[in-house]
């Protein structure tokens, strides 16, 4: 699963791509298997040569959760070694990417996390997690118009997105679109709501009457 980014006020954690695979939700999957010892694996590509692209792809698989693990205990550098390296394995990784760009930005290296999400993006076109990673470093960026066009194209391929239409709702309080700001934020708590996520229902629901929306 992809990773999605923690955004102000309102929150994704974990939401990593394990594996390649996805539903679009921010949750966490447990890891589905151990590193290989090397002399193992060598042994079963001599032994089998049409098993290479299995073994590459479970490398690429063991490389990248632990990236997930390293990232979840905060070793962001640590991280970034591992999803290289199961991107060298598996170059068409767009989850490797997404996460690597979150490790990126949470070293700060902004332009280098955009890259990364850009890449996921045109890998994975129809996922909508790097869009809102992408949204969330533009805003950091002071790219305020691109992260409202990335956080409307992750609801436009989710809809059900409470965390696109937060942020997009505090972006444009930042421009002066209260209108806007408004109709996002409340969308985000009805969303949250139909979830069953009370808490962060309640966060946009004081948000709205923070910004006297």
């Amino acid at each position: 699963m992809f990773l999605g980014k923690v955004g102000t006020f309102f929150v994704v954690v974990g939401a990593i791509v394990l594996a390649g695979v996805s539903d679009g939700n921010a949750s966490v999957e447990t890891n589905r298997g151990n590193a290989k010892d090397a002399s193992d694996i060598y042994q079963e590509v001599t032994l089998n040569e049409s098993d290479r692209p299995r073994l590459k792809q479970s490398d690429a698989e063991t490389s990248y959760e632990r990236g997930n693990s390293l990232y979840a205990s905060g070793d962001y550098q640590g991280a970034i070694t591992a999803y290289n390296q199961a991107i060298r394995i598996k170059p068409d990784y767009a989850s490797a990417y997404n996460n690597r760009g979150n490790a990126k930005d949470a070293l700060e290296d902004y332009q280098g996390a955009i890259a990364d999400y850009s890449e996921a993006i045109r890998l994975e076109p129809d996922y909508a997690i790097p869009y809102y990673n992408r949204g969330i470093t533009k805003k950091t960026l002071e790219d305020l118009e691109g992260a409202i066009a990335d956080y409307s194209q992750a609801i436009r391929i989710k809809p059900d997105y409470p965390e696109a239409y937060g942020n997009r709702g505090l972006t444009k309080i930042r421009l002066g679109d209260k209108k806007g700001a408004l109709a996002d934020l409340t969308d985000a708590a009805q969303i949250f709501k139909q979830q069953r996520r009370m808490d962060d229902y309640r966060k946009a629901m004081e948000l709205i009457r923070r910004y006297k929306l």
